[in-house]
Protein backbone atom coordinates (compact mmCIF):
# COMPACT_ATOMS: atom_id res chain seq x y z
CA UNK A 1 0.00 0.00 0.00
CA UNK A 2 1.04 3.63 -1.03
CA UNK A 3 2.24 6.05 1.92
CA UNK A 4 -0.62 8.11 0.46
CA UNK A 5 -3.19 5.44 1.17
CA UNK A 6 -1.94 4.61 4.46
CA UNK A 7 -2.30 8.06 5.45
CA UNK A 8 -5.99 8.11 4.68
CA UNK A 9 -6.70 4.76 5.83
CA UNK A 10 -4.36 5.43 8.90
CA UNK A 11 -6.84 8.74 9.40
CA UNK A 12 -10.23 7.02 8.94
CA UNK A 13 -9.35 4.48 11.22
CA UNK A 14 -8.62 6.76 13.75
CA UNK A 15 -11.56 8.94 13.27
CA UNK A 16 -9.19 12.00 12.50
CA UNK A 17 -10.02 14.81 10.09
CA UNK A 18 -6.97 16.24 7.49
CA UNK A 19 -7.30 19.47 10.26
CA UNK A 20 -6.66 17.11 13.15
CA UNK A 21 -3.61 14.91 11.75
CA UNK A 22 -2.12 18.10 10.66
CA UNK A 23 -2.40 19.60 14.10
CA UNK A 24 -0.42 16.07 15.32
CA UNK A 25 2.29 16.10 12.73
CA UNK A 26 3.08 19.50 13.13
CA UNK A 27 2.00 20.86 9.30
CA UNK A 28 -0.73 22.21 7.37
CA UNK A 29 -4.24 20.81 5.99
CA UNK A 30 -2.93 21.04 2.56
CA UNK A 31 -0.12 19.16 3.46
CA UNK A 32 -1.91 16.27 4.26
CA UNK A 33 -3.78 16.81 1.43
CA UNK A 34 -0.84 16.82 -0.88
CA UNK A 35 0.46 13.69 0.95
CA UNK A 36 -2.93 11.67 0.48
CA UNK A 37 -3.27 12.99 -3.16
CA UNK A 38 0.24 11.30 -4.29
CA UNK A 39 1.60 15.32 -4.67
CA UNK A 40 4.14 15.66 -2.10
CA UNK A 41 5.64 13.16 0.40
CA UNK A 42 6.53 13.25 4.34
CA UNK A 43 9.84 14.12 5.29
CA UNK A 44 11.70 11.73 7.76
CA UNK A 45 10.08 13.46 10.88
CA UNK A 46 6.67 13.33 9.48
CA UNK A 47 7.27 9.82 8.46
CA UNK A 48 7.85 9.18 12.17
CA UNK A 49 4.83 10.88 13.77
CA UNK A 50 2.73 9.44 11.28
CA UNK A 51 3.32 6.12 12.61
CA UNK A 52 3.21 7.11 16.11
CA UNK A 53 0.10 8.27 15.09
CA UNK A 54 -1.08 5.65 13.85
CA UNK A 55 0.78 2.72 15.84
CA UNK A 56 2.40 1.19 13.07
CA UNK A 57 6.07 1.03 12.19
CA UNK A 58 7.85 3.51 9.49
CA UNK A 59 8.30 0.29 7.39
CA UNK A 60 4.90 -0.73 7.53
CA UNK A 61 3.97 3.11 6.59
CA UNK A 62 6.11 3.21 3.72
CA UNK A 63 5.95 -0.27 2.46
CA UNK A 64 6.29 -0.54 -1.17
CA UNK A 65 7.21 3.51 -1.48
CA UNK A 66 11.05 3.01 -0.57
CA UNK A 67 11.74 1.13 -3.70
CA UNK A 68 9.53 3.08 -6.24
CA UNK A 69 10.88 6.16 -4.73
CA UNK A 70 14.76 4.59 -5.56
CA UNK A 71 13.69 3.69 -8.93
CA UNK A 72 12.17 7.12 -9.56
CA UNK A 73 15.30 8.71 -8.17
CA UNK A 74 17.40 6.59 -10.61
CA UNK A 75 15.14 7.80 -13.36
CA UNK A 76 15.26 11.02 -12.40
CA UNK A 77 19.43 11.15 -12.17
CA UNK A 78 19.49 9.85 -15.85
CA UNK A 79 17.18 12.71 -17.07
CA UNK A 80 18.97 14.97 -15.13
CA UNK A 81 22.39 13.53 -16.91
CA UNK A 82 20.24 13.26 -20.72
CA UNK A 83 19.59 17.11 -20.25
CA UNK A 84 23.22 17.83 -19.42
CA UNK A 85 24.39 16.27 -22.13
CA UNK A 86 21.63 18.62 -24.41
CA UNK A 87 22.93 21.52 -22.21
CA UNK A 88 26.64 20.84 -23.20
CA UNK A 89 25.92 19.97 -26.76
CA UNK A 90 23.82 23.42 -27.62
CA UNK A 91 26.12 25.21 -25.84
CA UNK A 92 29.20 24.29 -28.19
CA UNK A 93 26.62 24.51 -31.17
CA UNK A 94 25.31 28.06 -30.39
CA UNK A 95 29.05 28.92 -29.53
CA UNK A 96 30.76 27.68 -32.72
CA UNK A 97 27.58 29.27 -34.89
CA UNK A 98 27.87 32.62 -33.48
CA UNK A 99 31.75 33.05 -34.32
CA UNK A 100 31.08 31.57 -37.47
CA UNK A 101 28.33 34.27 -37.86
CA UNK A 102 31.01 37.17 -36.64
CA UNK A 103 33.68 35.56 -38.85
CA UNK A 104 31.39 36.06 -41.81
CA UNK A 105 31.00 39.46 -40.90
CA UNK A 106 34.04 40.43 -40.96
CA UNK A 107 34.98 38.57 -43.86
CA UNK A 108 32.47 40.34 -46.07
CA UNK A 109 29.84 37.90 -46.37
CA UNK A 110 26.16 39.22 -47.59
CA UNK A 111 23.67 39.36 -44.46
CA UNK A 112 21.47 36.81 -46.73
CA UNK A 113 24.76 34.28 -46.17
CA UNK A 114 24.90 34.77 -42.88
CA UNK A 115 20.88 33.83 -42.37
CA UNK A 116 22.08 30.09 -41.80
CA UNK A 117 24.45 30.17 -39.40
CA UNK A 118 22.62 32.82 -37.51
CA UNK A 119 19.31 30.21 -37.67
CA UNK A 120 21.70 27.68 -36.35
CA UNK A 121 22.88 29.61 -33.57
CA UNK A 122 19.31 30.66 -32.63
CA UNK A 123 18.05 27.41 -32.47
CA UNK A 124 20.75 26.31 -30.41
CA UNK A 125 20.00 28.86 -28.05
CA UNK A 126 16.19 27.86 -28.20
CA UNK A 127 17.45 24.15 -27.30
CA UNK A 128 19.65 25.30 -24.69
CA UNK A 129 16.41 27.12 -23.05
CA UNK A 130 14.49 24.21 -23.85
CA UNK A 131 17.18 21.88 -21.88
CA UNK A 132 17.82 24.28 -18.42
CA UNK A 133 14.10 24.85 -18.09
CA UNK A 134 13.63 21.12 -18.14
CA UNK A 135 16.36 20.92 -15.50
CA UNK A 136 15.00 22.98 -13.31
CA UNK A 137 11.55 21.64 -13.62
CA UNK A 138 12.57 18.11 -12.87
CA UNK A 139 14.58 20.00 -10.13
CA UNK A 140 11.28 21.67 -8.51
CA UNK A 141 9.11 18.81 -8.86
CA UNK A 142 10.74 15.90 -7.30
CA UNK A 143 12.51 16.55 -3.87
CA UNK A 144 15.43 13.97 -4.36
CA UNK A 145 16.56 15.09 -0.79
CA UNK A 146 13.39 14.02 1.16
CA UNK A 147 13.84 10.60 -1.24
CA UNK A 148 17.32 10.30 -0.23
CA UNK A 149 16.60 10.94 3.79
CA UNK A 150 14.26 8.21 3.64
CA UNK A 151 16.76 5.43 1.83
CA UNK A 152 18.71 6.67 4.10
CA UNK A 153 15.96 5.61 7.13
CA UNK A 154 15.39 2.70 5.95
CA UNK A 155 19.07 1.71 6.19
CA UNK A 156 19.27 2.60 9.62
CA UNK A 157 20.70 5.79 9.57
CA UNK A 158 17.98 7.22 11.18
CA UNK A 159 18.78 11.28 12.88
CA UNK A 160 17.54 11.17 16.50
CA UNK A 161 14.87 13.48 17.01
CA UNK A 162 16.55 15.74 19.17
CA UNK A 163 19.31 15.64 15.82
CA UNK A 164 18.41 17.87 12.57
CA UNK A 165 18.47 16.11 9.76
CA UNK A 166 21.39 17.28 7.21
CA UNK A 167 20.98 19.37 4.52
CA UNK A 168 23.55 19.45 1.26
CA UNK A 169 26.24 21.79 1.83
CA UNK A 170 26.05 24.52 -0.85
CA UNK A 171 28.91 23.58 -3.47
CA UNK A 172 28.97 26.89 -5.65
CA UNK A 173 28.20 27.34 -9.01
CA UNK A 174 27.32 24.27 -11.20
CA UNK A 175 28.93 22.99 -13.87
CA UNK A 176 26.43 23.89 -16.70
CA UNK A 177 26.47 27.55 -15.37
CA UNK A 178 30.92 27.84 -15.01
CA UNK A 179 30.20 26.10 -18.47
CA UNK A 180 27.93 29.39 -19.78
CA UNK A 181 30.74 31.64 -18.02
CA UNK A 182 33.62 30.69 -19.57
CA UNK A 183 31.86 30.64 -22.98
CA UNK A 184 30.60 34.06 -22.54
CA UNK A 185 34.28 34.76 -21.23
CA UNK A 186 36.06 32.68 -24.69
CA UNK A 187 33.42 34.55 -26.96
CA UNK A 188 34.00 37.73 -25.34
CA UNK A 189 37.73 37.51 -26.26
CA UNK A 190 37.52 35.98 -29.45
CA UNK A 191 35.93 39.26 -29.77
CA UNK A 192 38.31 41.31 -28.70
CA UNK A 193 40.92 39.75 -30.66
CA UNK A 194 39.14 39.49 -33.74
CA UNK A 195 38.74 43.63 -33.46
CA UNK A 196 42.37 43.73 -32.79
CA UNK A 197 44.08 41.75 -35.09
CA UNK A 198 41.47 40.84 -38.19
Amino acid sequence: MEIAEQIKAGRARLGLTQDELAQIVYVSRQTISSWENNKTYPDVQSLMLLSQTFGISIDDLVKGDVTRMKERLEQDVKTLNSYGVGITLTVVAATIAIFATTWQGKHGWSLGQQIPTMLIAVIACIALAYCVAKTERIKHDHDLQTFREISDFMDGKTPGPDTEVPKPERRGLSGTIKFLIAGAVGFAVFELLSALFL
